[in-house]
């Protein structure tokens, strides 16, 4: 029995340890894209991004460990370049950002490979409709910057159905087909910076 509760301690101890070692960092909005793209017209692609989002995650630079992350995004600030089509992501067929202002992401669990290839799971929330993404991505690297501020960067890929989220929204075109994709394809590019 002691034996085993030693070993309880000494596996509790690591866990602990382990934890330790992973440093928290902020999502620098300045040097951060999230980005999207949604077949149009069965053929072409519309891409879009999100202008003002927060968030940090937790990452340790010799295991290159995700434990943590959390990230917000104002909706309203989509943006495709086109104002008209903005709009209409805005409302309530699409987004409808006066309802539902906040896009949210919460890290489940991560798993990196040797060749800093990372695989994410986590929960996405749209329009208060929560479902479970998943992201493959890679660790790019960790640098010092010219004012001292460690920083660390990854992308990451993934794909979430529309529908799942209530946005349904469409038009038949009478070659056959719809309007817009039911996919949507989620690229992130995310540079961090160590807090002090």
């Amino acid at each position: 029995m002691r034996n085993i509760r030693s070993t309880l301690i000494l596996v509790a101890a690591l866990a602990v340890s382990g934890r330790a070692f992973a440093a928290s960092y902020w999502i620098d909005n300045d040097h951060t894209n999230i980005g999207f793209s949604v077949k149009h017209l069965e053929v072409f692609f519309v891409r879009g991004k999100f202008g003002d989002f927060s968030g940090y995650f937790d990452f340790d630079e010799k295991t290159l460990a995700l434990t943590r992350a959390t990230v917000g995004i104002t909706a309203e600030t989509v943006d495709t370049g086109v104002a008209k089509r903005d709009e209409a992501l805005r409302s309530k067929d699409f987004l409808n950002v006066e309802k539902f202002p906040e896009i949210t992401f919460n890290l489940k669990s991560s798993r990196t490979d040797p060749d800093k290839k990372i695989h994410v799971v986590g929960d996405i929330t749209i329009r208060k409709i929560t479902k479970e993404i998943k992201l493959d991505g890679e660790y790019l690297g960790a640098v010092t910057d010219n004012v001292g501020n460690e920083r660390v960067g990854f992308t990451a890929r993934g794909v979430i159905r529309r529908g799942d989220f209530g946005i349904t929204w469409n038009q038949p075109l009478d070659t056959g087909g719809k309007l817009v994709g039911e996919e949507v394809k989620i690229t992130l590019d995310i540079e961090g910076i160590k807090k002090r």
